[in-house]
């Protein structure tokens, strides 16, 4: 990314990217925040500052704890801690047969999960 660009208007070009594809426009809807970010990531280096990308993607909170998701396998979960580096592989809690699942296999860290991800947040 060019050197010309002073870092201040880096970071207002990745907030203002940020925003505008979170939000709703009269032409599209929003976009998920967890594919913003990775766009944002795979952008990093070319359309971005690579270590400004990381360090904005490191910032935003995706999933805060006790949101509900939707997992890639069909399952239910809550959130239960982020990890910083790595916002979007949370440790997650499924759900088993409507009620949280107090079992071992109830507790997922995405981060070691390598073929489960995190699909949507569940808002009802």
């Amino acid at each position: 990314m060019g050197s010309e660009i002073h870092p201040h208007a880096k970071i207002v070009m990745l907030a203002d990217v940020y925003d505008a594809m979170t939000s709703d426009r009269d032409y599209r809807l929003a976009h998920p925040h967890h594919e913003v970010v990775e766009y944002i990531m795979g952008s990093a280096g070319t359309l971005f500052d690579f270590d400004l990308a990381g360090t904005f993607c490191r910032c935003i909170i995706l999933y805060p704890a006790g949101s509900y998701v939707l997992l890639s396998n069909g399952l239910k979960a809550v959130i239960l801690k982020n990890h910083p580096a790595h916002p979007l592989r949370p440790i997650v809690r499924t759900f088993k047969n409507g009620k949280l699942n107090g079992g071992a296999d109830g507790y997922i860290d995405l981060l070691e999960t390598h073929n489960l991800t995190i699909q949507k947040l569940i808002y009802d």
